[in-house]
């Protein structure tokens, strides 16, 4: 379960929501840091032999990301070794996975400077 403070959705009472919200858009967001997803594709580099993404020019990683997001396999292994903040951020959006889009309103990118802090999060997805 994703904890944000409020109530679960399936919890939640009219009442509950602010004036003129209706309840159907009273939903999570989740947010997280562009440099957070950045961290786990170089995990994800480094454990492929790769090198250092976070030092490739924008349009290496833009490349390096739509091959990825292309090919069906995963990249890596579920479980791969990886520090404790990647796994942790690898893990919250395995549980936004497991609820579903149909539980949360969005999926925040704060701090986003291109393409490829976009394509990041679609990869880790």
């Amino acid at each position: 379960r994703v904890d944000a403070g409020h109530p679960p959705v399936e919890d939640s009472e009219e009442e509950d929501a602010p004036d003129g919200v209706e309840r159907q858009l009273w939903k999570r967001v989740i947010r997280q840091e562009s440099g957070r997803h950045s961290d786990c594709v170089e995990a994800m580099t480094q454990y492929l032999g790769l090198g250092s993404y976070s030092e490739w020019p924008e349009d290496k990683k833009v490349e390096f990301l739509t091959e990825a997001l292309e090919n069906p396999e995963p990249i890596v292994p579920p479980n791969f070794d990886c520090p404790a903040e990647v796994r942790e951020v690898l893990d919250t959006l395995e549980t936004v996975a497991q609820f579903g889009p149909e539980s949360f309103g969005a999926y925040v990118i704060s701090m986003a400077r291109g393409p490829s802090d976009v394509l990041s999060v679609a990869l880790l997805q």
